[in-house]
């Protein structure tokens, strides 16, 4: 990776799981993102965009757990299998979906 990269994903797979189902909505994704550049995600509803973003970062739903592979690099720091508490380390905030879900109910009142 040069030092101009900030984002690359590489073949990444999101299989998203509740206690009903199961769905791939990301299947094979790759790209990267250099400092300055900006991209575009574009598709239909229900497509998988917001899973192929979130999921990553641990932002799910309440109730549905991700099964990834592939790679997440952003930074320089592998995303993908990181704790919490590592992804922070990367200098950009980024939640857990257990800390997520805690923020959720403290300010649903």
């Amino acid at each position: 990776m040069t030092s101009s990269q900030l984002l690359t994903v590489n073949n990444l797979t999101v299989d998203l799981l509740t206690a009903r189902t199961a769905v791939r909505p990301v299947d094979g994704v790759s790209y990267s993102l250099s400092r300055g550049e900006t991209l575009a995600i574009v598709g239909e509803s229900g497509s998988g965009k917001t899973v192929m973003n979130f999921a990553p970062l641990g932002l799910l739903p309440i109730g549905v757990e991700a099964d990834m592979s592939g790679s997440v690099s952003f930074d320089g720091q592998e995303l993908i299998g990181a704790s919490s508490g590592r992804r922070s380390e990367t200098g950009h905030p980024s939640w857990s979906s257990a800390d997520f879900r805690r923020d959720r109910l403290q300010h649903s009142g």
